[in-house]
């Protein structure tokens, strides 16, 4: 399980708060990275109805020079050699372009879990700084960087859950 689904766990957990039918629960997930102490590591995509809980690992906020990923305190933040990193501070690297991948809607009717419905939606970020435009996220060396050869790597993700009814309940 990755860090920030086991710190979302701990903290809907330690608030005591349990998940309700009818309620909507919305998440911003790495997808395809994981983000641990500091460095970016390759993970498998996300799959399957995303948990009940309303977990933030990253947060988008717009600006005339682009948009921004917020993680923690920090900014999402490709280097002048294209090496991708959360920074305390803004620079030309923190700005990207936000372009939508996919959307996955599904019902989920699970006799254990719950029922209702839940969507996925994925995203690639393009640099937005001139020096770095032109390069796609990936991993190159372990290391998850922007380079004009990259693919383009889908790593963040909002869901949403609309439980109509949880088991037990």
């Amino acid at each position: 399980m990755s860090a920030s689904i086991t710190l979302a766990l701990i903290v809907a957990v330690g608030q005591g708060s349990e998940p309700q039918a009818g309620k909507s629960y919305f998440g911003a997930w790495w997808n395809s990275v994981a983000y641990s102490e500091g460095e970016f590591k390759p993970a498998d995509p996300a799959t399957g109805p995303p948990p009940l809980i309303s977990p933030t690992a990253w947060r988008a906020e717009e600006s005339p020079r682009g948009t921004l990923i917020r993680v923690g305190d920090g900014y999402l933040t490709a280097d002048e050699k294209g090496l991708v990193h959360v920074s305390l501070k803004r620079t030309a690297g923190s700005y990207w372009v936000m372009k939508k991948v996919r959307t996955e809607s599904r019902h989920y009717n699970s006799k254990d879990d719950w029922k209702g419905t839940w969507s996925r939606t994925t995203y690639t970020l393009e640099p937005a700084a001139p020096a770095l435009r032109g390069g796609k996220l990936g991993f190159r060396e372990g290391k998850l960087t922007v380079h004009p050869r990259n693919k383009g790597l889908a790593i963040l993700a909002r869901t949403k859950a609309h439980p109509r009814e949880i088991s037990g309940r």
